[in-house]
């Protein structure tokens, strides 16, 4: 479970956390840290922050070097590759191609849900004890 240090939390749906630089999945068992611009694209694709122009500006602000196209393919590399040596799923950060009207990337949310199969089994046996009135 992410330690109770929330100063800087971030959740989507109670399946994934970013606490500072540090991503808890499935209940802290797959856990990832990240560094200062890999933090920063994840919050943008944790608050739904598609559009490339809008996350390059995000991470890096308005610097016009032209290494910054470089840099913003090399931090989405990155940040799949850490997150896939920690387990997550192989699709969770999906790239929009370059010739859509929108081109960016995004976080596969679907791919966050626990499946079936990764769900605790439990035997509820339900018995009405009593019913109080105050």
């Amino acid at each position: 479970m992410p330690p109770n240090d929330f100063k800087k939390m971030q959740s989507l749906e109670h399946s994934l956390y970013l606490v500072n630089n540090i991503i808890y999945y499935h209940n802290g068992k797959n856990t990832t840290k990240l560094s200062e611009y890999e933090v920063k694209l994840f919050q943008c694709l944790l608050k739904g922050l598609e559009n490339k122009e809008d996350i390059i500006y995000y991470i890096w602000g308005y610097n016009n070097t032209l290494n910054i196209e470089s840099k913003y393919n090399q931090l989405i590399c990155r940040v799949r590759k850490k997150l896939m040596r920690a387990g997550f799923p192989r699709d969770i950060i999906v790239t929009k191609p370059r010739s859509s009207l929108t081109p960016g990337v995004f976080l596969n949310k679907s791919c966050l849900l626990p499946s079936e199969s990764t769900l605790p089994v439990f035997e509820v046996e339900s018995r009405v004890i009593g019913v109080f009135q105050m």
